[in-house]
């Protein structure tokens, strides 16, 4: 084997190694199949805005002009969200489970008036690989100035994507590369650096989108 073969055989090897994307700094996560969409309901909340964070699926609550009870588990108050801040139920076991605040008594404050938290009831149930669409449903009860309210909404499943359009992208872009190294040689020196600077703008562009999303 040549000795100037053994550099693209040797990148292309790393290449082909995926790594795991990391969505912030709480957890790493990997690709998922499913999103989470809340119902229209929860997002005409009265003076109060809902949002999931996708990377280690979190809830964030902003309540300015309203006062938002989160309930727990056993439908008892675990979070408290208002113009004063974020206030955690010392006496609520979900409260403690969740590790927002240890076990006792009394409201303790842990945040503004938007407040972000992980719930462990936007885990995904087990479903079958071969359904896409609507699988779930979750609900998380809350109490939005003394009236009953809810963050609701479904996981939705979207199928793998298909490998053949990548793939044939990839072959074209390989043919026109080798087509114009071979039929006009002294193109190699450019052709190669600006291969090298497509490659470098399409990780940072791919970076940059994942963290925006």
């Amino acid at each position: 084997m040549r000795k100037r073969y053994v550099a693209p055989i040797l990148a292309c090897i790393a290449l082909a190694a995926p790594a795991s994307a990391a969505a912030h700094a709480r957890s790493s996560t990997v690709a998922l199949d499913y999103r989470l969409v809340l119902d229209p309901a929860t997002k005409e909340l009265p003076g109060a805005r809902v949002e999931i964070l996708d990377g280690d699926r979190s809830l964030r609550v902003s309540a300015r002009s309203a006062r938002v009870v989160v309930l727990g588990d056993l439908r008892e108050p675990m979070l408290r969200i208002d113009g004063s801040g974020a206030w955690a139920n010392r006496a609520s076991a979900t409260a403690a489970a969740e590790r927002l605040v240890s076990s006792g008594s009394g409201w303790q404050r842990v945040g503004g008036s938007t407040y972000a938290w992980h719930d462990h009831r936007l885990a995904p149930p087990p479903y079958s690989d071969e359904r896409a669409g609507p699988v779930a449903r979750f609900t998380v009860p809350l109490r939005v100035d003394g009236r009953p309210a809810a963050i609701a909404g479904s996981f939705v499943r979207y199928r793998r994507p298909h490998a053949w359009p990548w793939l044939a992208a990839a072959l074209a872009g390989i043919a026109a590369i080798l087509w114009v190294t071979r039929a006009v040689p002294s193109a190699r020196a450019g052709t190669t650096i600006a291969a090298g600077a497509v490659a470098g703008v399409a990780a940072v562009v791919s970076l940059a989108s994942f963290g925006v999303a």
